[in-house]
């Protein structure tokens, strides 16, 4: 599938939309790293902290869910000004409130915020450069983890300094400075005409009634008098076989990224790291990432998102069952350095996947499924993660990690046994 848009769009620089992509991924980790203090100074409860916790990652995939579609009807510009502008006055209030109810209406402010960013961020950029987007969502692949991991280092250093307070007007800055940034860019996105693209659904779609059989409030496209607004249904783009396999796909990639977020320091204490290794550790698994999720978008580009996701997470499952079973320090750091480098080649991947399988009107609804699978996995896999590692330790948490891993990869490679699969590189 070759992926194009309604008006001719020429490549251009996207450092405005990488930047408001890490500046909405460091919201979500700057209330995490905080728990412990706000426990300290405000009295928080266990459960309020996981309430707290939890909130923007609720929020972020509602909006991923059921916002998304909204990018692909045309409102691009709207939703990542309005996702900028919720960061803004959530990290404000946050600032100023002492309250568990308070923080958390404001948490889930930031998760809708960068919930509404994120999927048309990606829909510029992969209908303005279809030949080139596997390199492009490399990089804002690099961007997001970038800012995800840089926002706990940069609240824990302010508030050790300055106290709990300024790290949210840090925030609030960076959020109004981004905002500004991209005030006067041209975030518009040509919405796709849906006769053009709605039997490619019926076609490439496991339901023998097709996505159009809504019944009398259907457009009449054969007309010529209407075009039907794309509704960016879920439903409709979880009956095509492409779709289902990079979704299962995803289910194994943040399977690994959910056991590891949950136990990495419990593992490494286990296994006599010093206090001052566990945090530059967390880091140190970042960084291929950030190298190498370039490269692993370009790759997926030229050869292909099936082939590329196989192979990365099948590195990745290996990795992730030998950190049960091996109990050398330093042979499990060179471990996540591998599983860090096959996960910067799975990311870009999916995010191709997802671009490549769907019709062309449902891009950024499909960006959104695919981001709010990540969230859902995994938070439920570190929900029960703790639990299951203290009951029967790294080597039942990490075994049963695999079983979900290989079971979601075996599924998504019989799916692309489909004769209608697209799981292809952008170019095919």
């Amino acid at each position: 599938m070759t992926l194009t848009t309604s008006t001719s769009q020429p490549p251009r620089n996207f450092s405005a939309l990488y930047l408001v992509t890490a500046t909405a991924a460091m919201g979500y980790g700057f209330v995490v790293s905080l728990l412990a203090e706000f426990r300290d100074e405000y009295g928080f409860s266990g459960l309020g902290l996981g309430i707290l916790a939890g909130a923007g990652f609720f929020s972020g995939f509602f909006a991923n869910v059921w916002l998304a579609r909204y990018a692909d009807r045309g409102w691009s510009r709207e939703m990542i000004r309005i996702g900028l502008a919720m960061g803004l006055i959530a990290s404000i209030w946050m600032a100023a409130s002492s309250d568990i109810f308070q923080f958390v209406a404001a948490r889930v402010l930031v998760g809708l915020g960068a919930g509404l960013c994120g999927p048309p961020i990606r829909k510029i950029i992969i209908a303005r450069n279809p030949g080139d987007m596997g390199r492009k969502l490399g990089v804002v692949s690099a961007f997001d983890i970038g800012g995800f991991i840089a926002g706990p280092l940069i609240a824990t250093t302010i508030a050790n300094f300055f106290g709990l307070r300024l790290p949210f007007l840090v925030l609030a800055a960076a959020f109004g400075a981004m905002l500004l940034l991209i005030w006067r860019e041209d975030l518009t996105c040509p919405v796709v005409d849906s006769s053009k693209t709605q039997h490619k659904i019926s076609a490439n779609s496991d339901d023998p009634d097709g996505p159009d059989s809504a019944g009398p409030d259907s457009d009449d496209i054969s007309s010529g008098t209407a075009t039907k607004k794309p509704r960016g249904n879920i439903r409709q783009l979880l009956a095509i076989p492409g779709i289902q396999g990079a979704i299962a796909a995803g289910v194994a990639f943040y399977a690994s990224i959910g056991v590891f977020e949950v136990s990495w320091a419990l593992l490494l204490d286990d296994n006599g790291a010093p206090t001052w290794l566990v945090g530059p550790a967390f880091s140190l698994f970042t960084i291929p990432m950030m190298v190498f999720a370039p490269i692993g978008g370009r790759v997926t580009h030229k050869h292909g998102a099936l082939k590329v996701i196989v192979w990365s997470v099948a590195v990745a499952l290996v990795c992730v069952v030998a950190y049960g079973w091996v109990d050398h320090l330093w042979i499990l750091l060179a471990i996540s350095g591998v599983h860090a480098t096959a996960d910067a080649f799975t990311l870009p991947g999916l995010q191709v996947a997802m671009a490549t399988s769907s019709p062309e009107e449902y891009v950024a609804s499909s960006q959104g499924l695919l981001g709010a699978t990540g969230l859902a996995v995994a938070g439920a896999i570190a929900s029960v993660g703790g639990p299951i590692y203290a009951y029967g330790g790294a080597e039942m948490l990490y075994s049963l990690a695999g079983v979900i891993m290989i079971t979601a990869l075996l599924f998504a490679i019989y799916r692309s046994l489909d004769p209608s699969m697209r799981f292809a590189a952008g170019r095919h």
